[in-house]
């Protein structure tokens, strides 16, 4: 990953903030295209998108969002070839992808499922739909074009959830876009929500059906975790780094020695190691256990032990990334509570790694109901 020295030198010439502008250069470097690799590995993957979040951890979590986005489309084009458009559309336009995110339907079925809480309804009319509601959190909203999104049909009762997937551009009719982002992390993603209102999408651009959105979709949900862990392992790499370099260049008041010969600086740092290598170890685990999900038929066994891991290693790498920039803070000191400080942004923004679906609460309700074999299809508890 040599290159990373000439994006680190481009990408440090961009303020803080102008994360479109930063978006701009990797996509006229064709780095957006990165996930369209046929010989692309989940470590290769996660190794680019960790070594990004050390130089900008906002420019890699929106660029995150549109390669995974890719990489499922471009994983699944030969089952559903409306991918293909799409795909095209990316390596034409130079336009990004959003995240198709998660429904956030992890305990309902059909007997539990209420519409109304649904983020978009799709209400059926001659030759498809007329789409009605948010899609929220689209992340750096400025440099997206296209947007995959959930749908539930109107009053729908088959025998499944009635949940497609369609994807529309911001340039379709009755798109509007909300400037409502005001988060105090990753605050310059600039993540605003997507007004859908009576957006019309033929039956010939729904890239995914009903009877198997459900399935299909587990696919985009693994890469996610995977672009979550490579964001928030790079910010926490970046904190330990930056540690370091403080702890040996601060001197120690009255003493002719650097902050790192003081046994609590070296105990903490410590702390922070062992929990930078057990994330290291936990995501190398989970890039062999997805290369091999793709490479073997995706069975329901093979499907539960991948959903298991992509869980826990989502929820130990953004907490072990929280608790890293929390001891950081202790070794380098009151300067490092100065917003101009590295570590105060990290701070800041390390938090949001908590809030990526599945939350914590849900999250581990999934590993023990499926380890318990609980399926919950009338009664959640």
């Amino acid at each position: 990953m040599e290159f990373f020295h000439d994006i680190e030198q481009q990408l440090n010439k961009y303020s803080k903030n102008d994360i479109k502008g930063k978006l701009d250069y990797l996509i006229n470097e064709n780095y957006h295209l990165l996930t369209l690799k046929n010989d692309l590995t989940p470590k290769d993957y996660f190794f680019f998108i960790s070594k990004l979040s050390t130089i900008c951890h906002n420019t890699a979590l929106c660029f995150a969002m549109h390669l995974y986005t890719l990489w499922g489309l471009n994983l699944i084009k030969n089952k559903y070839k409306l991918a293909v458009k799409y795909i095209n559309a990316v390596k034409e336009e130079g336009y990004l992808l959003a995240s198709l995110n998660e429904p956030g339907i992890y305990f309902v079925s059909p007997y539990t499922f209420k519409e109304n809480d649904f983020n978009i309804i799709a209400k059926a009319v001659d030759g498809g739909y007329i789409l009605t509601g948010v899609k929220p959190f689209v992340s750096m909203e400025p440099s997206v074009n296209y947007l995959p999104v959930y749908c539930r049909i109107e009053k729908y009762n088959g025998k499944d959830l009635g949940i497609f997937v369609a994807i529309v551009s911001k340039n379709d009719l009755g798109i509007q876009v909300i400037n409502n982002w005001d988060s105090i992390a990753m605050e310059y993603t600039q993540s605003n929500s997507i007004v859908l209102d009576n957006v019309f999408v033929s039956n010939n651009d729904i890239v995914i059906l009903p009877k198997n959105s459900a399935e299909e979709t587990d696919l985009f949900g693994y890469l996610f975790r995977l672009s979550i862990c490579g964001v928030y392992y790079g910010m926490a790499e970046g904190a330990l780094a930056y540690v370091r370099e403080q702890a040996t260049n601060q001197k120690i008041p009255h003493m002719n020695k650097p902050l790192s010969f003081l046994p609590g600086a070296q105990y903490s740092v410590a702390q922070m190691i062992i929990f930078l290598e057990t994330s290291y170890s936990q995501i190398i685990h989970y890039c062999d256990a997805l290369k091999k999900f793709f490479e073997s038929p995706t069975d329901y066994n093979t499907k539960k032990e991948i959903k298991k891991i992509s869980l826990v290693t989502k929820e130990y790498t953004t907490k072990s990334a929280k608790e890293i920039v929390d001891i950081g803070l202790k070794v380098v000191g009151i300067k490092s509570l100065s917003k101009s400080n590295y570590l105060s942004e990290l701070y800041k923004d390390v938090v949001a790694g908590l809030y990526h679906p599945p939350q914590h609460d849900v999250l581990y309700e999934l590993v023990a109901k499926d380890f318990f074999g609980i399926i919950t299809l009338k009664n959640r508890w």
